[in-house]
């Protein structure tokens, strides 16, 4: 299993050792088919089967999902079952990029407001000065 940098998981299933060449299956916890991102079968020098297959989740929270390897004519099966829970450093990845903008807005308000502050308190000081130069 590997977390990429797009925040994708990427699950490999990997067997050695089929004959005749197997059936490669991903299902997802309600047993629907996930079609695989990739699968690839190589056949080795004693004509036996090596099978990796690659599942890849994007935007998930939650995974629970198993690969199933079988062959259908000798009626053999092999399973793993994998769950991924993603969801702990996505809402903290959210919560630091909300915090900064937050941050970032409330920074901007103020420093607005001080130069709007600032810009009044300038004008009043001068219509003060232009009126003392008019009475003189």
């Amino acid at each position: 299993m590997e977390v990429t940098e797009t925040r994708e998981t990427q699950l490999e299933c990997k067997s050695e050792g089929w004959f005749p060449k197997p059936k490669v299956q991903w299902i997802n916890s309600q047993g629907e088919e996930i079609p695989p991102v990739s699968e690839f079968q190589t056949q080795d020098q004693d004509g036996l089967f090596h099978v990796t297959t690659f599942l890849l989740f994007r935007d998930s929270a939650k995974a629970n999902t198993t690969c199933s390897i079988w062959n259908p004519i000798l009626n053999q099966k092999k399973e793993g079952q994998v769950s991924i829970a993603v969801a702990e450093p996505f809402i903290f990845h959210q919560l630091i990029t909300g915090g900064t903008i937050f941050l970032s807005l409330l920074i901007l308000s103020a420093v607005i407001a001080i130069g709007l502050h600032l810009y009044k308190k300038r004008q009043g000081a001068r219509k003060g000065k232009d009126i003392l130069l008019f009475n003189i």
